[in-house]
């Protein structure tokens, strides 16, 4: 693990990383665009599309950070402020949601030890002990993953009930055979 704090060695993987996070942010922006009048219905998928986006502009910025010429501290540094806010937007998210009296979904329970790995990374390479880059590099691709099944999994929930496989009131019809990945809130209700 001796390449963990050199940063040299990393410089072709974040070059296609941040290429691949660019690329994504592109389809994310033109996938939000022809949702918006479904996304603005929900405070749930607002927060969602909110934190997809969020996520995957942090990774073209983190892996800008990665490839510029500096030292591992404020390297450090610089990656867990972005996770740190991204922490605390979703816990003021998940408050309001619970002050509006809606159920809360599961999403935010496994985005918050997700971007913890980020905090953790940060401080690695601040304290030059634990994983360090590697640790970054773990967090950016489990992001990926995650905006990517996120995506997916609002554009299968925006389909099913375009269908007519999801009621009014959120339970499955009869024409509904399964497959859904999440129950998630749909103009404004959760499910």
């Amino acid at each position: 693990m001796h390449n963990a704090y050199q940063l040299g060695p990393w410089h072709d993987l974040y070059a296609m990383l941040g290429g691949s996070a660019a690329a994504l942010a592109g389809l994310l922006f033109v996938a939000v665009s022809i949702q918006i009048g479904r996304i603005a219905k929900s405070p749930i998928f607002r927060a969602r599309a909110w934190a997809n986006t969020f996520l995957i502009v942090m990774l073209v910025v983190n892996a800008a950070l990665v490839l510029t010429p500096q030292d591992t501290t404020a390297l450090g540094v610089e990656l867990c402020v972005p996770a740190i806010v991204f922490i605390l937007f979703l816990i003021r998210t998940m408050v309001g949601v619970l002050r509006a009296g809606l159920r809360l979904p599961w999403r935010p329970f496994f985005s918050i030890p997700l971007n913890l790995v980020g905090v953790a990374a940060g401080v690695s390479l601040i304290m030059r002990r634990g994983g360090g880059i590697y640790l970054v590099t773990l967090e950016f691709i489990a992001i990926i993953v995650w905006v990517m099944f996120g995506a997916w999994d609002y554009f299968w929930q925006s389909a099913r009930k375009a269908l007519g496989l999801i009621r009014f009131d959120g339970r499955p019809s009869s024409l509904d055979h399964g497959g859904s990945f999440s129950r998630c809130a749909i103009d404004g209700q959760t499910h």
